[in-house]
């Protein structure tokens, strides 16, 4: 199940894959893991959206480290959030 579809921001396509991603690890982690996983990946999938990353193989490390950054900025990443 993808949490809140209509409301994360999302495309379709991407909630498709975010709905693929959570089929696979249902099996393996509980309800609440798949609904921290997917508040994390939408704000990740936003921002390559944003960056026109459509391909995982073009991210670099410092294209991580921006996202990082933008996380930091976007003001809802509290200090836990921010190391992991």
């Amino acid at each position: 199940m993808c949490f809140n579809s209509r409301s994360c921001g999302i495309g379709w396509g991407c909630c498709n894959l975010l709905k693929m991603y959570q089929h696979e690890r249902e099996r393996e982690v509980s309800q609440r893991t798949l609904q921290a996983h997917h508040y994390r990946l939408v704000h990740f999938i936003r921002w390559c959206d944003k960056e026109g990353v459509d391909n995982m193989n073009d991210l670099t490390g410092r294209k991580l480290h921006e996202y990082r950054l933008w996380r930091k900025d976007d003001g809802d990443l509290n200090a836990i959030s921010l190391r992991t």
